[in-house]
């Protein structure tokens, strides 16, 4: 029993140690993550919201601005970007990962209108608000000097009123204004019921047919925007964040490891493999989840990380005292995580609960805070519950516990 049990921890030791060489050297975790503005640099911009001729700036409509930037700005492949009110009509945009100044400008800012018009050109047929989608390709059917089109379809709404204006004005012209300018009149050959349309002309490249088809499918902005401000944050200081993070990480880890192995000895060194595993398994979680790391965000994983060792701490705690009453160390290793089990619960719970509320009402990198830190604290307790209890379990089997001193201090 012993000698398997030893066989058993060794072998286990080995493998993490491989694993933990292979995940921080060979091909290190951090580069499968996402890194916000503060890491990899991007553009910040701050607007300023006017009434469209003849409206007001209503509560409402900044809602509705704010989910249309965040959907252009998730369309444009922006990952977490941070979209703040500030006070009552001002907006502050920060793109990570963007590097043109004036492409976030032209995505964010510009509107496309779309008018499908009766043959007389006074009246409105359709408009973009009748779209459900719209998606730029390269037509291999089209004229070769003009092969950029965008396809249309129409939501119910749309489908429905499309279909009536083919029918009404078959054999006729149908005028397609595109921002207030005339972009083509097809000919109406037959009724379509399907909803489909397509857009060609006045395309010249892939690149503007696919803007376009972004700017059509998000929407009119309920406002008018005036660019306050606009400024590039340089890769130099992500560099500089991405250093002073490590540092951090770094220095909060090897003082928690030292910590445990002086006050806990052979346990805590077991504490500290599981530290390690659940660091590992916080990164892969976060890695899957495609979130974004930011400043806030590291600084959830190492709160997180203390409350795991916080567990580890109470579970020595009980184990100690049950040592120190005679007990065996099998017995006094199930006893303490029994009676510790309740308060690492309660105590996580609690702190989940937090970041749960902060995740709900935060906004930005409130949300990237509280999203490290819940998923930390599920990770840890899975460390604390199955990881270092099994390894302790295997130590004491293997009879590495005999001496109390040595084994918990």
């Amino acid at each position: 029993m012993r000698q398997r049990a030893r066989k058993l921890l060794v072998t286990i030791l080995v493998l993490l140690g491989f694993a933990g060489f292979y995940f921080v050297h060979v091909n290190p975790i951090t580069r499968h993550l996402q890194y916000g503005l503060d890491f990899r640099g991007g553009v910040e911009v701050q607007y300023q919201a006017t009434p469209l001729p003849g409206q007001q700036i209503t509560p409402q409509a900044m809602q509705r601005l704010l989910a249309l930037i965040g959907e252009r700005a998730n369309k444009l492949g922006v990952s977490e970007p941070v979209i703040q009110q500030m006070g009552s009509t001002r907006l502050m945009v920060q793109l990570p990962g963007i590097k043109s100044q004036e492409q976030a400008l032209h995505y964010l800012g510009e509107t496309a209108s779309l008018e499908i018009m009766d043959p007389t050109g006074k009246h409105v047929l359709l408009t973009g608000a009748d779209l459900s989608s719209a998606m730029a390709v390269i037509d291999q059917q089209a004229d070769p000097a003009d092969p950029y089109v965008i396809y249309l379809t129409f939501n119910a709404r749309g489908t429905k009123a499309f279909a009536a204006a083919t029918q009404k004005y078959d054999q006729q012209r149908l005028p397609i204004y595109l921002n207030g300018k005339l972009l083509e009149a097809p000919r109406v050959n037959n009724v379509i019921t399907n909803g489909k349309a397509t857009l060609t002309g006045g395309f010249s490249t892939l690149k503007r047919a696919q803007t376009m088809a972004l700017l059509l499918q998000s929407g009119a902005l309920p406002v008018n925007l005036k660019v306050l401000d606009v400024r590039t944050v340089s890769p130099t200081l992500g560099a500089a964040s991405v250093r002073a993070s490590k540092l951090a990480a770094a220095l909060a880890v090897s003082l928690i490891g030292i910590f445990m192995v002086v006050w806990y000895r052979v346990a805590g060194l077991l504490a500290n493999v599981a530290l390690m595993v659940y660091l590992l398994a916080l990164l892969a979680a976060l890695a899957a989840l495609n979130a974004t790391i930011t400043l806030p965000g590291v600084a959830g994983m190492i709160l997180s990380a203390g409350m795991a060792v916080d567990a580890n701490v109470i579970i020595f705690s009980r184990v100690r005292e049950e040592m120190a009453t005679g007990k065996t160390p099998r017995l006094s290793v199930e006893l303490g995580f029994r009676h510790a089990i309740r308060a690492i619960i309660d105590s996580n719970a609690t702190t989940f609960l937090a970041g749960f509320l902060l995740f709900v009402l935060g906004s930005g990198e409130v949300k990237g805070f509280a999203i490290t830190l819940m998923v930390g604290i599920v990770i840890s307790l899975f460390t604390a519950v199955f990881i270092t209890r099994e390894l302790i379990r295997l130590a004491a089997d293997a009879g590495w516990a005999r001496i109390r001193t040595i084994f918990i201090g």
